[in-house]
């Protein structure tokens, strides 16, 4: 069943109840849409989140459709007290399926959407904003524990990835510093093969980087 199938039975079976569905704003940058269960008197008496994908949703989702959130545990992260939530990630009906313990269930198409996904969901269901909790992952795999071994990849790529940002920005740098150089040396009175002497360039290269700033 895909998530607005889920959202027009909810109304039609609310409406026997006489509870009305109302969407809440969204919290986080996910594409999920959180909505709540108000009775007659205005009370919230429960609440649900879909997926912004147009997959049939797992069936640990649709399980954990209608659900109001417990207040979660609070731990101590990074020296002080903060919210955390622990999420089980399991691969079912071909998605991602993330169980937030004391909330409910979620689901994504790519592993890589798990976090912006998951943050979305726990924001909206509780209230919060993605950034005023901590996420403690595992990671299931036909029963298996595998959280060490992608925990240890995802570091490790994090890490390449602020190496390779870094040396960009530098060679950004470089390059900007190069052209400025080009000109003084040119202005100088440096021929454009002595230019690209003094650079460690070729005339050739030169002259592209000289002419790439005239057009």
């Amino acid at each position: 069943m895909k998530p607005a199938q889920v959202l027009t039975l909810v109304r039609k079976l609310t409406r026997q109840q006489h509870l009305t569905v109302e969407e809440l704003p969204k919290r986080g940058k996910g594409s999920h849409r959180i909505f709540v269960l108000v009775n007659a008197e205005g009370n919230e008496v429960g609440r649900f989140g879909l997926a912004g994908h147009s997959r049939d949703l797992s069936r640990k989702v649709l399980e954990n459709t209608e659900r109001t959130p417990r207040s979660p545990a609070r731990r101590e992260v990074d020296g002080g007290t903060m919210t955390s939530y622990d999420v089980t990630v399991t691969r079912e009906d071909n998605l991602w399926v993330a169980l937030v313990d004391d909330i409910g269930a979620t689901d994504v198409e790519h592993f890589p959407e798990l976090d912006v996904e998951v943050r979305d969901y726990i924001a909206g269901m509780t209230d919060t904003d993605p950034d005023d909790f901590a996420v403690r992952w595992r990671y299931e795999i036909n029963g298996r524990d595998v959280t060490d071994a992608l925990a240890r990849f995802m570091a490790a790529e994090r890490e390449l990835r602020e190496v390779m940002e870094e040396e960009a920005a530098k060679a950004a740098e470089r390059d900007a510093a190069r052209l400025v150089a080009i000109k003084a040396v040119r202005s100088a009175g440096l021929s454009q093969r002595t230019a690209a002497d003094v650079l460690g360039l070729s005339h050739q290269r030169v002259h592209q980087l000289v002419h790439s700033q005239l057009q």
